[in-house]
């Protein structure tokens, strides 16, 4: 990651700042190529080879279809209440009372358990079919995979972004996502710039605060990041808009802004809403942070560059945030 030489300091670029980054970075060719294991493949002897990382307490088995029907209700559930996805459904059917049960699970569903009920009696297949078939239900083509085990294959497939549908049709043959047991989750993954489902609008959160400093229309999928409060709490900006970036930057005439990500202007922090390769708007988010190390004082240049103003009667500037005293360059704490 890197800034070109004509874009200011307190902007956060990925990649080689290509254009096509931001918007078609990739297809769904390259999409395709997944890490995904079946436990009979030759190329992976994944029984033998993980043992030492599956603990046998793990074993938890569904053997009725009661508590099948319950365990994919209760994770489909899971991944709809991210977007408020219940609500939406109730609201296209005006003046008819329903079941929270049926709104979750419907038709397709069913068909889905009829079929493998027989043959899946993983908890964690479950836990993963359902939630695919929620974000198939939203519109939500793409699917992260996180982990923090310390399986080898696990690590070496998180954070791996992988296509909804393919996840799916893989879990019905009888594959894996990595491995049988896996208790790793799956996180949706939308690509705001090009969606078009029916969560446009209720994609992201208002405003929420953590510590000091507000976060202004944060990627609902993100709120379940444990980093992401954090980071906004400690940073030293007031506040972080998670906006669109390519859009933002030609709306403010921000030049040089090809693959920029994070941009900081006055006390605002604006990040990048959606998803490049592999990373998210929390990398991006960390990244800038990391670089972005306050200034005790400023040379020469930065001090006659910085805008003036006078601070409770001292001639001071301001440079990204912060204000340091005109004549010196030394930071007003």
């Amino acid at each position: 990651m890197e800034t070109s030489e004509t874009t200011s300091e307190d902007t956060f670029l990925i990649g080689d700042g290509s254009a096509r980054l931001m918007r078609d970075y990739t297809d769904d060719k390259s999409q395709a190529s997944q890490l995904m294991a079946d436990d009979a493949s030759p190329k992976l002897v994944v029984r033998d080879d993980l043992e030492d990382y599956v603990d046998p307490a793990l074993e938890v088995r569904v053997d009725t279809r009661a508590e099948i029907d319950y365990a994919f209700y209760s994770y489909k559930r899971e991944a709809y209440d991210i977007y408020r996805y219940t609500e939406l459904k109730s609201s296209w059917m005006r003046g008819q009372p329903i079941k929270i049960e049926d709104l979750v699970v419907d038709d397709a569903d069913k068909y889905l358990i009829d079929y493998l009920v027989s043959s899946v009696t993983d908890l964690y297949t479950w836990k993963q079919l359902a939630k695919l078939q929620a974000f198939a239900n939203m519109g939500v083509s793409y699917a992260r995979f996180v982990t923090d085990c310390e399986c080898p294959v696990c690590k070496a497939a998180d954070g791996k972004i992988m296509a909804t549908e393919n996840l799916l049709r893989v879990l019905c043959q009888g594959g894996s996502v990595t491995h049988r047991l896996c208790v790793c989750d799956l996180q949706p993954v939308v690509y705001r710039e090009r969606h078009e489902g029916p969560l446009v609008g209720r994609l992201d959160e208002p405003l929420v605060t953590w510590g000091l400093h507000d976060a202004l229309h944060v990627p609902r999928e993100l709120l379940t990041d444990c980093e992401l409060p954090t980071l906004v709490a400690d940073m030293p900006h007031s506040e972080v808009d998670f906006v669109c970036m390519p859009a933002w930057a030609a709306e403010n005439g921000v030049e040089d802004a090809q693959g920029l990500v994070a941009y900081l202007e006055d006390e605002t922090l604006y990040v990048h809403n959606s998803y490049v390769g592999e990373s998210t708007p929390v990398d991006y988010l960390r990244g800038f942070l990391q670089m972005d190390t306050v200034r005790e004082e400023l040379d020469g240049d930065t001090l006659r560059a910085a805008p003036s103003c006078w601070l409770d009667g001292q001639h001071v500037v301001k440079y990204q945030g912060h204000y340091y005293t005109a004549d010196k360059g030394k930071r007003i704490k």
